[in-house]
C-alpha cells in the first residue's frame, strides 16, 4: 500500500491522475490505471487504485477414514473467509487451486452425496505467486 501528494492540481477542473503499469510488480492488479479528480479552490482529495495482490495456492485434499486414506476427487470444497463463503470442486486425485486468500487458519468443509468432513485449512503468509500447500488430510468418522 502506498500514498502520494500530489500538489499542482488545479481548482474547479478535471485533473488526470494515473499509474503507469511498469510499476506494479507482476503479482498485483490494477482495475485502473487512471482515474481523474474534480477539485474546489485550494482544496484536494482522495483517489484510490484499489491494487490487489494476485497469489494462487494449490495442493492435494485427502480424506481419511479408519487408517484408509482416499483423495477428495470430486468433493464440494467450502472455506469459510470472514462473512463469506468461497466454494469450489476438488479435481482429479484431490487436486485443488485457490486464489487471493488472507494467510491464516480457515474454517473448511468438504461435502458430497450426504457425507461431509471438517477441517481447518492453513494459509501460509508469503510473497510467493503460486504456493503448493502439499497434502491436506480431513479425517471422518
Amino acid at each position: 500500500k502506498g500514498e502520494a501528494l500530489v500538489p499542482g492540481l488545479i481548482s474547479y477542473h478535471y485533473n488526470d491522475l494515473s499509474v503507469e503499469d511498469q510499476d506494479i510488480p507482476v503479482n498485483y492488479n490494477i482495475r485502473k490505471f487512471k482515474q481523474y479528480l474534480f477539485t474546489p479552490y485550494r482544496g484536494g482529495g482522495v483517489v484510490e487504485f484499489n491494487i490487489t495482490k494476485l497469489q494462487g495456492f494449490t495442493g492435494r485434499l485427502f480424506l481419511v477414514k479408519k487408517d484408509q486414506r482416499t483423495p477428495a476427487e470430486y468433493w464440494g470444497l467450502e472455506i469459510q473467509v470472514g462473512d463469506k463463503t468461497i466454494r469450489t470442486v476438488v479435481g482429479k486425485t484431490g487436486t485443488f487451486y485457490l486464489e487471493n486468500m488472507p494467510s491464516g487458519v480457515l474454517p473448511a468443509r468438504l461435502f458430497s452425496k450426504g457425507q461431509e468432513c471438517l477441517f481447518d485449512l492453513t494459509i501460509p503468509e508469503t510473497d510467493e505467486i503460486m504456493v503448493f500447500l502439499d497434502e491436506v488430510i480431513c479425517e471422518t468418522n
